[in-house]
């Protein structure tokens, strides 16, 4: 669980964007961005590839490359910072109801 979960979790019920701080490349290299916190899923116990990181997903609805739906490991999330602009995942989420 990352240091600022508090912030993601308080995101989700405030319906509101955080600005994400994390590593972008191998090289370590920073970049931040504003995204709508949508889960939080834990390590996996007995995960068989040896892969048990924990993983936050965002939506990125300003995406140009179609690919909005976001997961990022905590470590590679630097920071997290809760921001004024509302995010409503109800937005995008279709439910086939006319």
């Amino acid at each position: 669980m990352h240091r600022d979960h508090t912030v993601f979790v308080r995101a989700i019920k405030d319906k509101r964007k955080v600005k994400l701080v994390f590593l972008s490349d191998a090289g370590g290299n920073k970049a931040e961005k504003l995204y709508g916190p949508l889960l939080y899923s834990p390590p996996i116990a007995g995960d068989e590839t040896g892969d048990q990181s924990d993983c936050y997903y965002f939506w990125d609805s300003e995406s140009r490359s179609g690919k909005r739906f976001l997961g990022f490991s905590s470590n590679k999330i630097v920071s997290m910072e809760l921001t004024e602009q509302s995010f409503d995942p109800a937005e995008f989420i279709t439910t086939g109801v006319d």
